[in-house]
């Protein structure tokens, strides 16, 4: 690849920071990376990364990402002993999200790829391949301590660091500086001397604290790779176990919202008998344990909204954890550092001109999509304190239906396993055909489908029986908002679009996603007119198959036939004071553009 010459420091060599030097690597003809640490030769932990000692599993996106940037690299991981989950069985998974469980057998078509690194043999080995860059350095047992300007400001040329042994200072100028410290960044206080300002920080508080063992169990004694089990509405309390290399296992017990998990071995395995099967429960109390409790305590989710920021000096980024650090337990945070490496590359094939800009903009939805599931997963909980904002309650109830579909369908369990590791967007749960899964599931729960709750340690098997739509979580069949939204069908349907458009606020908005020629926003009451309108030209037909409603938001599932082309559509809307003040159809794009026709053709 062309270097465009020049000097980059990336300031720590955290995974972000580790991943920004591979990229920066193909673009600069040195590389500087600063780390406090003296990093070491072998994969075992250091001080600078505390949550190394501590579950983890690579998100299948970071998985992709890692063997892009270093070919080869889940091959040098699975031989080296990590786990990989790759096939699809559900039987060597056991996942459970909001008191819904993976299923107990069946295969996902297409899976993520999982893999069950320890995090010092995943850090060791992406550490091994940046240092195999000739023009890659790396200066050790250094603290950052500020950064070098122009005279005006306006753009960083380097940063001073110190000898940590030595206390001797030194300037390292730079072309690039990339700010990789992880949640502690200093960065917001450097450009508030310099006159920048913070960045606004967006906070999610979650109280989590959890404490982590690692064991040797008798061969055979667990089948899964991994045992996972998420807090859910009413009992913030979790459990984890995964079987890293060298045949050891993570055991790992947690809680959220304030409530403290014990220290003690035995202590954790009480604290989560009720939700651990009873022969895993049996494994782990025959266990070896390997070192001592490990505690660890996050206070809350965390982005710095660097994209939001007026102005920032040239010469300036931040990654990762820097610019947001989220609940750890669902698995994201180096994924998120790899994808925005992956960013930055491409920001810079494009030039350097602007680039703080347009990388921070870029990185943002990434960033977004990833808060989204966080926030949104910690703010389904009552005991979490927050604002649910609508497209969080919108998110959540339409979860409880996938959730409660992936029960008893691998496939639907599956596309939800590939959004949560960031391999397919969220909108990919509103394809038809998960759509028509998750409907002709119907609110059904496996009768004797394989719970986390299986055995209640040793109390044998609970018994899961079917729930009708009207008694679940947060979901009602009928409610003022609902029988509204049918009136709307009803007189579309009967082509009164008059009445139909008497549902909506005069200041309502439709959103329809994809690039058909309808896509887009329509604005009040003359848009949605023509929306309306374009849509009867067309002979639309619209079959409503299912309504679900959680509080001012209802979500209606539907069958939309024009001509002889027909797909099932989600249609979500909010409503204030009984009339609708936004909407978002999600439906088959591929339809919508034969029908409608392509924005994408008439651009061309």
């Amino acid at each position: 690849m062309e270097q465009r010459g020049g000097h980059a420091v990336v300031l720590g060599a955290s995974m972000g920071g580790l991943l920004a030097a591979r990229v920066l690597a193909d673009f600069y003809d040195r590389v500087t990376v600063v780390e406090r640490d003296i990093l070491p030769v072998h994969p075992i932990n250091r001080r600078g990364v505390p949550q190394g000692r501590l579950i983890h599993a690579l998100a299948a996106r970071g998985t992709q990402v890692l063997d892009e940037l270093f070919p080869g690299f889940v091959d040098e991981l699975t031989a080296k002993g990590a786990g990989i989950w790759d096939d699809g069985d559900f039987s060597k998974v056991r996942i459970s999200v909001g008191g819904h469980a993976t299923p107990s057998s069946g295969r996902a078509p297409n899976p993520p790829v999982v893999l069950f690194p320890s995090r010092p043999l995943l850090e060791w080995n992406v550490r091994r391949r940046v240092r195999a860059f000739a023009n890659v350095t790396f200066l050790e047992c250094h603290d950052v301590v500020g950064l070098i300007t122009t005279p005006a400001r306006d753009k960083v040329i380097g940063a001073r660091v110190v000898d940590r042994v030595l206390e001797h200072g030194r300037a390292l100028p730079a072309d690039l500086v990339v700010d990789a410290t992880g949640r502690g960044s200093r960065t917001p206080a450097f450009l508030e001397d310099l006159g920048y300002g913070r960045p606004r920080e967006d906070e999610v508080t979650v109280q989590l604290a959890y404490a982590c063992q690692l064991l040797r169990l008798q061969p055979g004694a667990v089948s899964e790779h991994m045992i996972a089990v998420f807090p859910e509405p009413g009992r913030t309390k979790m459990f984890g176990l995964i079987r890293n290399e060298n045949d050891t296992w993570m055991f790992a017990v947690g809680a959220m919202a304030g409530l403290q998990p014990p220290g003690v071995t035995a202590e954790m395995l009480s604290f989560v008998e009720d939700l651990v099967p009873a022969p895993v429960l049996q494994a782990l109390r025959a266990a070896e344990p390997l070192g001592p409790v490990v505690h660890h305590r996050v206070p809350s989710n965390r982005w710095r909204r660097y994209d939001k920021m007026r102005r920032t000096p040239d010469g300036l980024l931040v990654i990762g954890d820097a610019v947001c650090s989220f609940n750890p337990i669902y698995g994201q945070g180096m994924t998120v550092a790899a994808i925005e490496a992956t960013v930055l590359r491409d920001c810079l094939h494009t030039g350097d001109r602007d680039l703080p800009r347009r990388f921070f903009r870029e990185a943002a939805k990434t960033v977004r999509v990833a808060w989204q599931t966080a926030a949104g997963s910690d703010l389904a909980l009552p005991e979490v304190m927050g604002r649910r904002t609508m497209l969080m309650r919108i998110s959540n109830a339409f979860l409880e239906r996938v959730l409660t579909a992936a029960e008893v369908d691998p496939v639907v369990a599956g596309q939800f396993m590939r959004v949560t590791a960031m391999v397919d967007p969220p909108t990919s749960l509103f394809r038809p055909s998960i759509l028509r899964r998750v409907a002709r599931a119907g609110g059904r729960r496996p009768a004797d489908a394989r719970s986390v709750d299986e055995g209640s340690g040793g109390s044998g098997t609970l018994t899961r029986v079917e729930v009708n739509l009207n008694e679940e979580k947060g979901i009602q069949m009928s409610n003022p908002n609902i029988e509204v939204t049918k009136k709307g069908y009803e007189a579309f349907t009967a082509g009164d679009l008059e009445a139909a458009l008497d549902v909506f606020d005069d200041s309502a908005e439709w959103t329809i996603n994809g690039e058909s020629m309808i896509g887009g926003t329509y604005r009040g009451k003359n848009e949605l007119t023509e929306l309306f309108m374009r849509l009867s030209e067309k002979a639309t037909k619209v079959e409503t198959k299912r309504y679900l409603a959680d509080g001012d938001v209802v979500m209606v599932l539907t069958r939309v036939t024009v001509g002889d082309e027909s797909a099932d559509e989600a249609d979500v809307f909010e409503f204030r004071d009984g009339k609708v003040v936004r909407a978002h159809s999600f439906g088959d794009t591929a339809v919508q553009e034969r029908i409608f026709g392509s924005k994408r053709v008439v651009a061309r």
